[in-house]
């Protein structure tokens, strides 16, 4: 079956912001310390879970939950210990 062109121009749309989003994620490795950045490359995840949630209508399951409380506090940890060792040099 033919891809019609409104179809052509939401690939076009989607090929874009996927190279965007790769080349930011490697300005933001040349910029930053992969030890610091890292705990946020597993965003995606809880992105992910939100979008399913708000604009499909799923529900959240428990263990979903679970995963984004873990994520969010090791993005969280991650920028604490990035703060006290910048305070201590």
């Amino acid at each position: 079956e033919w891809m019609m062109p409104v179809d052509w121009l939401w690939m076009l749309a989607l090929c874009m912001t996927g190279v965007a989003g790769h080349w930011l994620l490697i300005r933001c490795y040349e910029l930053a310390e992969a030890g610091a950045v890292q705990p946020f490359a597993y965003f995606h995840q809880v992105f992910a879970a939100l979008i399913g949630i708000v604009v499909f209508h799923e529900a959240l399951r428990a263990n979903v939950a679970l995963g984004a409380m873990v994520i969010l506090a090791a993005g969280v940890f991650a920028l604490w210990r990035a703060y006290v060792q910048g305070r201590d040099d």
